[in-house]
């Protein structure tokens, strides 16, 4: 690219990320927080978007550890227990929802997937070093 085609990019992304903040910001205002929900859909979809970001690098753990808690596991046990349990929702959270979420606009998580809102049917609650597989497995089973 000539320098004048990489400042108009450059210019262009800078824009489309303030368009998407204030998208961010304007569908939390309006949106009421009790609408800020997914769907299971949503959570089958983020079980597959976590496999598949730990498998391309853009997820990483510990090679040592069950999630992000500082638990030795044996090594024939660790694959078996990344497939069961998963990175920790927290690992998940900084590593994949915060930068998707980020290059939205900065919206939630629930927002970006459904900026109308949705009636909640369910409520869950999880803890920070929870596996996200573990957890997804229980409330999609539980749904």
């Amino acid at each position: 690219l000539d320098p004048a085609a990489l400042v108009m990019a450059v210019a262009h992304a800078n824009l489309a990320t303030r368009w998407n903040t204030s998208l961010a910001i304007v569908l939390h205002e309006t949106v009421r927080a009790d609408r800020w929900c997914v769907t299971r859909r949503d959570l089958q979809d983020l079980s597959m978007e976590v496999l598949n970001a730990m498998q391309n690098g853009r997820i990483v753990t510990d090679s040592h550890t069950r999630s992000t808690v500082q638990v030795p596991v044996e090594d024939s046990e660790e694959s078996e227990d990344d497939e069961v349990f998963g990175p920790s929702i927290y690992t998940v959270n900084e590593q994949y929802i915060k930068p998707v979420t980020a290059e939205a606009g900065k919206m939630s998580w629930a927002l970006m997937r459904n900026p109308d809102g949705l009636d909640c049917d369910l409520f869950v609650s999880h803890a920070w070093q929870e596996g996200i597989f573990e957890f997804l497995s229980k409330v999609l089973s539980s749904w």
